[in-house]
């Protein structure tokens, strides 16, 4: 079912309910009617309002689903991003090392920026208790741990700097398999069937 049917299928449940409420507000209960009848009607008039608290209740578990797949999505992107530069700046350095000695303190920092950004997009994530979430957790301080020595490396030593901006991308790599894995995992945990 897609994204559309379901909210059109919210939106008629919700419209009949309100037009239960409706008709059930346009009954005159009064001494005329006989107690079985008086209590039937007291039990639809409960039925529909625990209905139309299912269907708030729902409404807001779809706005919280709809915030955790925007918020994954964005920390997908930002890993895809700081991956990419990451990889372009070890290409750069070893095809031109002498960029390293320009630019180095720039590309540093650059680096610690942009794991700023992931490391703030994880911790705003749901939390979660899966294996996965174990991955993404390690992955992240590999990168962090690269990143520190990425600070303290002699930046006359291209080769090195290389090596690290080479394996701080293939762990912005990794991160993006852990978080899509992760989601997959909690999607299919709101799976009924």
């Amino acid at each position: 079912m897609e994204t559309q049917d379901v909210l059109q299928t919210l939106a008629a449940v919700s419209g009949a309910v309100k037009a239960l409420k409706t008709a059930y507000n346009a009954i005159p209960i009064g001494q005329f009617l006989v107690p079985t009848t008086k209590r039937k009607l007291t039990e639809l008039q409960i039925n529909i309002d625990k209905t139309d608290k299912s269907i708030d209740d729902f409404r807001l578990v779809l706005a919280k689903l709809s915030r955790m797949v925007r918020s994954y999505s964005e920390l997908v992107s930002n890993v895809r991003v700081a991956g990419a530069i990451a990889d372009k700046n070890s290409e750069i350095v070893g095809f031109e090392p002498s960029f390293l000695e320009i630019y180095g303190k720039t590309i540093v920092n650059d680096t610690r920026r942009d794991f700023g950004r992931v490391s703030a997009s994880l911790s705003s994530l749901p939390k979660a208790d899966t294996i996965e979430l174990g991955q993404v957790l390690a992955r992240k301080d590999s990168i962090r741990d690269l990143v520190q020595e990425l600070e303290h490396i002699d930046l006359s030593a291209p080769r090195k700097f290389q090596e690290i901006m080479g394996k701080i991308s293939t762990q912005y790599s990794d991160l993006g398999f852990a978080i899509s894995e992760l989601l997959n995992r909690l999607l299919k945990s709101l799976d009924p069937n």
